[in-house]
């Protein structure tokens, strides 16, 4: 993993593009079923808010990926397709001045921990 990677894992999610976003929201029509009842749809028109809310529960909460671990998770379901929980995992608090590269052990680079992963799947 160059410095640049390793830099943007350690702050913040790299935003999503313009054209990511508009194959997602090309996606939203396709979600809606075609056979739904006046009754139903009157009840989504009706509760707006909770139907806002819901869809907006189909995506990680930005919030959560300024944690450390959630960025963790985050790149695991991206990068390897794995959903991963690190919930319990407990980091040590960082200390100034030490940075990831300097806990790595010798030897181990990015290429090594993805052969590492990939004979683990």
């Amino acid at each position: 993993m160059n410095k640049n990677n390793e830099t943007a894992l350690a702050t913040t999610p790299r935003p999503a593009t313009p054209g990511q976003l508009n194959e997602i929201y090309s996606l939203l029509p396709k979600g809606v079923p075609t056979e739904l009842s006046f009754e139903a749809a009157n009840a989504i028109i009706g509760n707006k808010g909770a139907f806002i809310q819901k869809v907006a529960s189909l995506f990680p909460d930005p919030a959560t990926l300024t944690d450390q671990v959630k960025q963790w998770e985050c790149f695991y379901r991206e990068v390897f397709g794995i959903i991963a929980d690190f919930s319990q995992v407990k980091l040590p608090p960082r200390k100034e001045g030490v940075r990831a590269s300097h806990r790595r052990r010798q030897g181990y680079d990015a290429q090594r921990h993805l052969r590492d992963l990939r004979q683990a799947l």
